[in-house]
């Protein structure tokens, strides 16, 4: 059997929750539909769940990298020495690496693939961000009305991660915190974006509060006697 699953660019995420140095993983691995073409792309339900079963494998791969310092100071030492953002970057690293194997991590990885003759997939595209899910939700609701089993959009994918984590951080009242720039310094469509993304988490997902911060924000946080971040008028 065949069923819409993806635009020109596939893209399948799932969400990796860690806590206390033992490792959650998100039973789910959501199929998103990337709205980048005029119609959704038809797949084989035998090739969703094949693509399906790789993103374990990702998920633990960018999860074991972003613990392992030793090996990111090796393999960015060069392009460090030329890039002040990615020295500040290892810099910060070096700083909270050890710390946060203690604290809660979200990880939300997303694998693009396109088809290859004889009926394979190329893995084009590997990362772990969302990009823009409120956005790309307009075009997926058309295409969901105009066509028959569309696999559901980013935003759904994006949202369920997040309330996710966030229970599992604060159980009986969900908080998310979405870091961005200061919202006179953001584009127009980014400012939709994460505004979107937050009303839907409070509208549809039971997060109790969404709190929208900046670098600015954090860097005027306190660390309270347990050792926890607070940000200015959080109680």
């Amino acid at each position: 059997s065949r069923a819409p699953w993806a635009c020109s660019q596939r893209r399948h995420s799932r969400a990796c929750q860690h806590a206390c140095q033992s490792s959650y993983v998100s039973p789910r691995a959501h199929t998103m539909q990337r709205a980048f073409s005029a119609r959704p792309f038809r797949a084989s339900r035998a090739a969703v769940e094949e693509l399906r079963a790789l993103q374990p494998l990702w998920n633990s791969l960018y999860d074991r990298v972003g613990r392992d310092h030793r090996f990111l100071r090796h393999a960015l030492a060069e392009s460090a020495r030329h890039c002040e953002w990615e020295a500040r970057q290892l810099a910060v690293h070096a700083h909270v690496h050890e710390r946060a194997s203690e604290k809660p991590q979200l990880l939300l990885p997303n694998s693009v693939y396109l088809p290859a003759e004889g009926g394979s997939w190329v893995h084009t595209v590997g990362n772990v961000q969302a990009g823009e899910p409120y956005q790309l939700q307009l075009v997926h609701s058309l295409q969901s009305e105009e066509h028959a089993e569309v696999c559901g959009g980013p935003l759904d994918a994006v949202c369920d991660a997040i309330s996710t984590a966030a229970r599992l951080v604060h159980p009986r009242r969900p908080t998310v915190a979405v870091l961005s720039k200061p919202a006179h310094k953001l584009a127009l469509r980014t400012r939709a974006d994460v505004r979107g993304v937050g009303a839907k988490l409070q509208r549809d997902h039971g997060v109790a509060e969404v709190l929208y911060v900046s670098m600015a924000d954090l860097a005027a946080a306190r660390v309270d006697a347990a050792g926890e971040p607070r940000l200015r008028g959080a109680p």
